[in-house]
This record gives structure tokens, C-alpha cells and sequence, in this order.
């Protein structure tokens, strides 16, 4: 029996082993309706020819994984937000191009995943034959894009919320630390919260959680399906009693959250030890500025002495922020405004885009506390590595 020369179109979600590649093969984008978001593509040619080529967006189903289902979208036509809509190129040999996309969610678009192929079509194909056949595979690379359209309560969750611990000592602040997991294919970027509420609703004290393996406070990547330890330690005397922590989570861009609870006590004896440590109160815990390079941004910050002796505050300051004064004595209740002056390097100074410090105030006797500063250069400069100090 003799089998008819077949023209076979396969669709792979990776660069595979071809001459033709794309990546990222796949993207997790946020994007509000109405909104629009910019992506960049890398096109690589591994051969030594050179390839005509086109790069197309095409309606795909699938599900929250990434998995292809091979039935009609039943979420619209997302391909249509993509501009360009078709492009043509030539790839030269052993080449790498950058493609921009923009995509455009229209107004009014209901919440929920849409996804697009981007299949890339670089006109090549490659012979198998078999003894009885001969088939000819022409081959279509494609990158995957889920584009998520955020909406209250209608998005299938992202991360959770793990094993929440809290612990009380005597000689030091009580910590609390909460287990951030995610379930995502990508990586997001999360931000969390604390708070210590009384039994009878009134909040004690309120603060920024610190990622595990991170030298300041605010938001930190969690890899993908991946989880990540976030912490902080209180920073006001609780009076004995009944008390809940409330961890809260923003994170993929700030359009999702996640919280859990505990709930804690406080005996007379850890509350008269620590009303010896917590005497210094700050009303601005996290600076965070875009600035140009040679850019500088000015601050101020207040520091109360919320113990019942006078203290003498001593300022430990960071590379990139000056503050002045640099000394203070604060009597009981007493207040002192401090200046800061966040500055971002110079060209040939750093090639960080992104930098980070503490600025710690610290009394006579007690627990330090602090104003982490966070800046970065505006996002159409960056470039570079992202580090901190």
C-alpha cells in the first residue's frame, strides 16, 4: 500500500529542538479593561540560512495551567487585542530579534483568563521517512499568553496563605511570620501586611512584612508554584490581653489578596518587658521612590519617644539616603521631624537599577527602629542587574 505524500502542521508550545525558537514560550500578564499592557518576544535562528517569516496572534483554549484544550474559545477573541496583528520578517542566520507586542483589553471586558497563541511560522519543514511512508512536518513554534482581566471575587485564586507563627519572649519583640505559597506558573511579585488587632476591634499596631532572604521590607518575588517566608516583629507594647494577627497579601500587581488569622495572648510579664524595649514610634516605615540617575528625592519622617524616660536617638543612616539631624534627645511623649535625602547614583557610579537601605533610629536602651528606602530607576532606562545593598 502506498501513502500519499502528507503535509502535517504541528503546533509546539517551546522552541523544541528546531532551527526556530521563541521565548518566553510562556507569559502570565495582568491587564485591567481598558488598560494596556507592552510584551517583548526574542525570535532565535539557530541555522546558518536565512528564513522568511511571520508572527501571527491566534485565539487559543486553555486552561489555568497552560494546557491546551482543543475546542472553540469560549472566551472571546483576545487575539484582537494584540497590535501588531500579523508581521513579516526575514530571520538571518544565527540570529536573536526583539518583537514588541502591545495588548489592549477593551472596556468592559468580563473578568476572567484569555489566552493567545503567537505562533511564529518561520516557512521550514523537515522530511521523516519510514519504509512504506514519507512525511513532510512543517513546523509552527507558538508561545502561549494568558492574559488575566481582574475582577472582584471572579478570579480563581493564585496563591495561599501556609503556617502562621508567632513568637513571644520576654527580652525581645514578639514576631510573627506567615508562609506565602503560590500556585502560579509565573512569578509573582507579593507584598504583605500585619496587623494586631484587640479583642475589642481596635488596632494596636500595623506594619509591612519582610521577605525572607530580602534586606528590606515591601514586595519580593515568589517563584513560580513556588513559596516564600515573609516576617516582621511588633513595634508597640501590647497591654496584657487578647489579641489577632492579620496577615494580608497583596500580590499580581496588587489586583489580588490573600489573609489568615491568629489569634495570641499577651501575660502582664511579657507586657511590662516589652514596654522597656518598644519606645520609639515612626510614622513613615517604607520609602519607596522611582528616581532618575543623579535624581533626588526629599523626605521627612517623625519619630516619637512613646516610652516614659527621656532618650537620646542616634541615626544609623544607608549609602543612598542622608538624614539630618543625626542626633536628637526626646523627652516622654516628645516628637523630632528627621530629613531625608534619597539619592540615586550617577552614571558610571552603579549599574544597579535597583537599590535598597535602612535608616535605623536608635535610643539609649531598647529596640531600634527603622525606615527602609527603596528606589529604582524609571522603566523605560532599565536595564542591568537588580541588587541590594
Amino acid at each position: 500500500m502506498r501513502v500519499p505524500l502528507l503535509l502535517v502542521l504541528f503546533l509546539l508550545s517551546a522552541t523544541g529542538s528546531w532551527a526556530v525558537g521563541i521565548y518566553p514560550a510562556k507569559v502570565d500578564v495582568e491587564a485591567r479593561a481598558g488598560n494596556q499592557v507592552k510584551l517583548v518576544f526574542h525570535i532565535v535562528n539557530k541555522s546558518d540560512d536565512t528564513k522568511d517569516a511571520t508572527l501571527t496572534p491566534t485565539n487559543l483554549s486553555a486552561d489555568s495551567n497552560f494546557v491546551l484544550v482543543f475546542e472553540p474559545s469560549r472566551m472571546g477573541t483576545p487575539a484582537s487585542w494584540f497590535w501588531p496583528q500579523a508581521e513579516a520578517f526575514k530571520l538571518l542566520p544565527k540570529s536573536d530579534t526583539e518583537h514588541v507586542f502591545r495588548v489592549k483589553v477593551p472596556s468592559g471586558t468580563k473578568p476572567g483568563e484569555y489566552f493567545v497563541g503567537l505562533l511564529l511560522d518561520p516557512n521550514e519543514s523537515r522530511a521523516l521517512v519510514g519504509k512504506k511512508y514519507k512525511l513532510n512536518l512543517k513546523t509552527r513554534v507558538a508561545a502561549i499568553i494568558k492574559v488575566v482581566v481582574p475582577g472582584v471575587g471572579q478570579l480563581p485564586k493564585s496563591a495561599t496563605l501556609g503556617e502562621s507563627t508567632i513568637v513571644i519572649e520576654k527580652k525581645s519583640p514578639i514576631k510573627f511570620g506567615v508562609l506565602f505559597q503560590s500556585t502560579c506558573v509565573s512569578s509573582l511579585l507579593a507584598r504583605g501586611q500585619c496587623r494586631v488587632i484587640g479583642k475589642n476591634g481596635r488596632v494596636f499596631d500595623s506594619f509591612i512584612l519582610q521577605a525572607a532572604g530580602q534586606s528590606t521590607k515591601g514586595s519580593a518575588f515568589v517563584f513560580p508554584k513556588g513559596s516564600r517566608r515573609f516576617g516582621g516583629k511588633l513595634q508597640r507594647c501590647l497591654p496584657l490581653g487578647s489579641y489577632t494577627v492579620e496577615f494580608t497579601f497583596d500580590y499580581g500587581n496588587g489586583w489580588r489578596r490573600a489573609m489568615t488569622k491568629k489569634d495570641f495572648e499577651v501575660t502582664q510579664e511579657v507586657s511590662s518587658e516589652q514596654g522597656k524595649l518598644l519606645i520609639l514610634g515612626v510614622d513613615k516605615e517604607l520609602i519607596e521612590e522611582v528616581i532618575p540617575r543623579g535624581g533626588f528625592r526629599a523626605f521627612k519622617t517623625t519619630v516619637t519617644n512613646i516610652g516614659f524616660e527621656p532618650t537620646e536617638i542616634t541615626v544609623s543612616k544607608t549609602l543612598i539616603a542622608e538624614v539630618s539631624p543625626e542626633k536628637a534627645i526626646l523627652a516622654p511623649g516628645g516628637k523630632k521631624d528627621f530629613r531625608i535625602i534619597v539619592k540615586m547614583p550617577r552614571d558610571g557610579e552603579t549599574q544597579l537599577v535597583e537599590q535598597s537601605g535602612k535608616i535605623s533610629f536608635k535610643p539609649q536602651s531598647g529596640e531600634p527602629i527603622s525606615v527602609d528606602v527603596r528606589i529604582k530607576l524609571p522603566a523605560e532606562k532599565s536595564s542591568g542587574r537588580k541588587e541590594t545593598e
